[in-house]
């Protein structure tokens, strides 16, 4: 079963629709989120709400744990990263950069708890 202990969520102003349990990034517009979509963006957070339209305010957890979408299989304690739409793949790439850590398994399409801790795998 997942969970959410939401630490911290700010409110942010959404570039676009977001769905909640996405991972997000800072936009080039002030007090905007975007999508992530891959492990070079600068992942802030994970949506709390959902967004219909740009411009809407949307809560972003920023640390504690959220609740994420898979998109693959995902191993308990594994770092996971942004990928297409905002949903998270496990990583062990040196240099990517990561949302947090798998609190509990997932397969692809599930909904699962991430402990939110954003950071960069190390180099070599």
């Amino acid at each position: 079963m997942s969970q959410q202990r939401p630490g911290q969520c700010l409110t942010f102003l959404s570039a676009a629709a977001l769905d909640a349990h996405r991972v997000v990034k800072m936009n080039t517009t002030a007090q905007q989120v975007a999508v992530a979509t891959a492990a070079p963006d600068l992942q802030i957070g994970v949506t709390h709400n959902k967004a219909t339209a740009a411009s809407q305010e949307i809560g972003v957890i920023i640390n504690g744990t959220a609740k994420c979408v898979a998109a693959g299989n995902i191993t308990k304690g594994a770092y996971v990263t942004a990928t297409t739409g905002g949903a998270v793949i496990a990583t062990t790439t040196a240099a990517d950069r990561y949302i947090g850590i798998a609190a509990q398994g997932a397969a692809s399409g599930d909904v699962f708890e991430v402990m939110i801790m954003p950071g960069v795998l190390p180099d070599g």
